[in-house]
């Protein structure tokens, strides 16, 4: 091989490197963005659990109380 073989063949190594790094560039921040949807998926499914979990059951005795005139005694004690 020649001096200027050598030389063409590491341009076309740097070119591919180039190519390469970008394509990693790229598929690393669509991995991050994949990693935080997945975050906002989990909050978007586990926080209206929670805040169901703390008021919903004030809210259900609430209307129940509203309700319990209208209700037969029978059924208050099914409710409480």
């Amino acid at each position: 091989m020649t001096e200027e073989d050598i030389v063409h063949q590491l341009e076309a190594n740097t070119a591919a490197l180039k190519e390469l790094q970008i394509t990693t560039l790229k598929t690393a921040r669509y991995l991050k963005w994949l990693r935080v949807m997945e975050v906002i998926k989990w909050l978007l499914i586990v926080v209206p659990l929670i805040a169901a979990y703390i008021y919903l059951p004030a809210l259900l005795q609430g209307l129940a109380g509203s309700y319990s005139e209208l209700m037969p005694s029978g059924l208050n004690s099914l409710i409480k």
